[in-house]
């Protein structure tokens, strides 16, 4: 059945789940209690503060799949949130607290909102009266079905066109539509406007007045409303310059058609050679239309479409897909050249017409890194009084704890704030018993060792005080601020020594004031004039920060936050001077309900308690993003790198973190640990005019940095040449993944005839010992390889390999009597005295 209620407030919540075991970094997959909220197929995630994508989750385990291993530690109990890549915010559901008509006692019901209904319930808490609404307790799921005495609507954002049903027309067009004809040089561009849905439009084209259409006079039938003539409706001959042409049209559905259309007239234009500098026009027809840049939604080229949605598609196999996704090419390519950053696989007959090189194998790096932005930050148990219908306002640095962060609140009845561990969010206690009933805060600030709660006190008409209370959370002196006609909720923040209100008035002018820390008004002024648009506030703070010259920051809820130059103030009626280039986003477009200056750092908190950290980029600025493999094992030849790659141009926001995610390093696969020379990490370049320098080493099997949030201007530039080439470090590589008995390659090169398996060169380490050789004479011995070759060898070279006393004057002769286990070699005495020697070292290669 159906209940009938009232709704007190709205709020968000966030969409997610929580761990179920402790997970520790490298695992890709993780257990956690309920997926439901997730989609089974993939998509993005929040993992400390961190977008994670995840290839999918198992509904009936309740485990979801990781895309990359997992980076750090993850506690059981520990919230993991959607995540929206394209909004960049964690993706929430609207719930609204709300009383039943018959309910005497007890606390509000939170209910969920139909999606249909979001826009008509805003955020925040509501007065006297809410709205009244419509609940279906028919499930285990409250949720707002109806908004009584608000009109209904339904949303088709995000739905598939395919999905919506096409109208089957019942009567033909009422009337053809009128036609626009343009001439250029060699041809009529018609345009035909005043079409209705579903319409096929037949364009005729006549050399008389008056003509009747018909299919020796038809040029096209189509349903595009712009079309380009250049020859007569025989499809071969071209127009001509010196005559004029009538045109009509003639509409049609699956109905039926329309009449005639009205009769136009047209001619080529001889001349081409006009020169506009600048043209701004709200509609554009033309035959051929060249430009640098062109914006469009939908580019469509006969059957090819190019569109945001869907990439580049090509009917018959061709597909660009504007996700990211594999680009799909079902078709014949004849390329001039080739370069494959990662792995590449051929299927049947492969051939090579040229030289096969097999170069150094490791090359520098030619593709860009993905350079990015985001924000840390913090889920806070804040959001637990949230989840009861309160609203946030105010952030600050607990007084007498500087580890832990208070945000005050207002509730049905009044209002508090919440003591919350910096680390890790969790809930501290509760602040403020001595607030007295129905006073709704609105900011929270703090100045030496009190506090400063600005809020709106029913009690007194719903005239805005401020409150101080001692670290103690005892109330020590209040002051009137302003009246009850304040439409627009203000925020107080500080420079450190006074205090600074500012809010939105009516007429849509944005005020500061400035008070003691008795309420002694010291000066009033205006920031943006009467006519701006008029918003809540979230924060204000006055003071040098890190810009290096004195500020006044404004926060506001829901629109960018702004700066003013505070040696400009005058008086109430002179506009403060905005300085745009220290302003900055809101960070995940998240609604601002407080905002602080620690010290470090700005932050900020959002509606639904979670706090956000900003950079301390202070102006927007274009930087360049490379990087470099990297060998970080000193064994081997030591250690070696490349040559930067090419540099990804990004324009790092202002108050944004930077992130950048590299291609997969070469060796990031070679698990062999006596492979010391292999490219398996990364460098990370950032840097400004043409200059990067070293931000960060990657750990091997790590593609993505740590977010920066300054750039280091004084590190190492990237090398000028490429280490692993001048070191010969790693040669280049011919492989085969077919094995002998003994696990040795096996090849087959066809055109002599033969066949070689293996093909690589053997190494064998044997002895000779035990003898006396006569000046002169020779000494012949049996040396077996330790291995067994499946023919016997083509060649076999080798030489005395160290020095053995009484051994100087021998050497190898020769070495013959190849077998596929052993081979005679031949030493001489090339001395004047006999040699007497014990274990000679003998090194073969064997070439099979």
């Amino acid at each position: 059945m159906a209940e009938h209620g009232r709704v007190i407030n709205v709020n968000d919540d966030a969409m997610g789940d929580v761990y179920a075991l402790d997970h520790a970094a490298g695992v890709t997959e993780l257990q956690l209690t309920d997926v439901a909220d997730f989609d089974e197929d993939g998509g993005w995630c929040l993992i400390a503060d961190v977008p994670t994508a995840y290839a999918s989750v198992d509904d009936e385990a309740d485990t979801m799949t990781l895309v990359d291993p997992l980076v750090g530690d993850v506690v059981e109990g520990d919230f993991i949130a959607i995540w929206d890549a394209e909004s960049g915010a964690p993706v929430v559901e609207r719930v609204a607290q709300v009383v039943f008509d018959e309910q005497v006692e007890g606390d509000p019901m939170t209910v969920a909102v139909d999606h249909h209904l979001v826009p008509l319930l805003p955020l925040g808490p509501r007065g006297d009266v809410g709205e009244s609404v419509i609940i279906d307790d028919t499930t285990d799921d409250l949720r707002i079905v109806d908004v009584i005495g608000k009109s209904p609507s339904l949303d088709l954002t995000g739905a598939i066109p395919s999905t919506i049903p096409t109208p089957i027309p019942a009567e033909p067009p009422e009337s053809s539509p009128a036609l626009e004809v343009a001439g250029t040089p060699r041809s009529l561009v018609v345009q035909a406007t005043q079409v209705e849905f579903g319409t096929v439009i037949d364009y005729h084209l006549g050399t008389t007045s008056g003509f009747v259409p018909d299919s020796t006079t038809l040029v096209r039938s189509t349903a595009m409303t712009i079309i380009e003539i250049v020859t007569l409706p025989d499809g071969t001959t071209p127009l001509d310059p010196a005559t004029s042409y009538y045109l009509v049209a003639v509409a049609h559905n699956a109905a039926g058609a329309a009449p005639v259309g009205v009769e136009v007239e047209g001619r080529l234009k001889l001349s081409d050679s006009d020169t506009i500098a600048e043209l701004t026009v709200s509609k554009l027809v033309g035959g051929t239309l060249s430009g640098a840049t062109i914006l469009a939604g939908l580019l469509a080229i006969g059957l090819i479409t190019i569109d945001p949605d869907n990439g580049i598609v090509v009917p018959g196999g061709i597909t660009i897909p504007a996700n990211g996704d594999p680009i799909q090419l079902i078709a014949h390519a004849v390329l001039k050249s080739l370069t494959v950053e990662g792995n590449a696989s051929f299927f049947g007959l492969s051939q090579l017409f040229g030289v096969l090189r097999a170069s150094n194998g490791v090359t520098n790096p030619t593709v860009a890194p993905t350079p990015g932005s985001m924000w840390p930050s913090l889920a806070t148990d804040i959001s637990e009084v949230v989840d009861l219908g309160a609203a946030l306002g105010g952030l600050v640095e607990r007084i007498d704890h500087t580890d832990q962060w208070v945000g005050a609140f207002s509730f049905f009845g009044g209002g508090g704030a919440r003591a919350v561990d910096k680390a890790t969010g969790e809930g501290i206690g509760f602040f403020f018993p001595n607030m007295p009933y129905n006073f709704y805060p609105a900011g929270l600030t703090r100045v030496g060792s009190s506090y400063y709660v600005l809020g709106e006190d029913h009690q007194r008409q719903g005239d805005y005080y401020v409150f101080r209370f001692d670290t103690d959370m005892v109330k020590t002196g209040e002051w009137l601020a302003f009246p009850s006609d304040q439409v627009w909720r203000p925020a107080i923040g500080t420079d450190g020594t006074q205090i600074i209100i500012a809010r939105y008035l009516t007429n849509g002018r944005l005020v500061v004031e400035e008070y003691s820390t008795t309420g002694v008004s010291a000066r009033v002024n205006l920031c943006l004039p009467v006519g701006s648009t008029p918003t809540h506030m979230g924060g204000v703070f006055m003071g040098t920060a890190d810009f290096g010259a004195d500020r006044l920051i404004v926060a506001t809820r829901s629109n960018q936050i702004l700066a003013f130059d505070p040696s400009t103030w005058v008086n109430s009626t002179t506009t403060l001077t905005r300085v745009t280039a220290h302003e900055w986003a809101r960070a995940g477009s998240t609604q601002v309900a407080g905002f602080h200056w620690d010290g470090t750092r700005f932050r900020h908190l959002d509606t639904g308690g979670r706090i956000w950290d900003y950079s301390k980029r202070v102006t927007t600025q274009t930087v360049g993003v490379a990087h470099t493999w990297y060998d970080g094992d000193s064994g081997g030849t030591g250690t070696h790198e490349t040559e930067d790659s090419p540099a990804a141009p990004w324009s790092w926001k202002a108050r944004t973190w930077l992130t950048v995610t590299t291609p997969t390093p070469p060796d990031a696969g070679n698990l062999d640990p006596g492979a010391a020379d292999k490219a398996d990490r990364v460098k990370v370049y950032v840097g400004t005019g043409g200059t990067v320098r070293l931000q960060q080493t990657l750990a091997a099997g790590v593609v993505s940095i740590t977010p920066l949030d300054v750039l280091d201007t004084g590190s190492a530039v990237p090398p000028a040449s490429n280490g692993f080439i001048s070191a010969g470090s790693a040669p280049g590589q011919l492989e085969s993944t077919a094995v002998d008995s003994n696990g040795d390659p096996l090849w087959k090169f066809t055109g002599s005839g033969e066949a070689v398996t293996p093909w690589r060169p053997r190494v064998v380490d044997a002895t000779m010992s035990g003898t006396s050789v006569a000046a002169g004479t020779t000494e012949t011995a049996t040396i077996g390889y330790g291995f067994t070759l499946d023919a016997n060898p083509d060649a076999i070279v080798g030489n005395i390999a160290g020095f053995v006393t009484g051994a100087g004057a021998m050497v190898v002769r020769q070495i013959d009597t190849y077998t596929t286990t052993n081979c005679r070699v031949v030493l001489l005495n090339t001395g004047t005295t006999a040699a007497t020697f014990t274990d000679l070292p003998i090194k073969l290669v064997v070439h099979p």
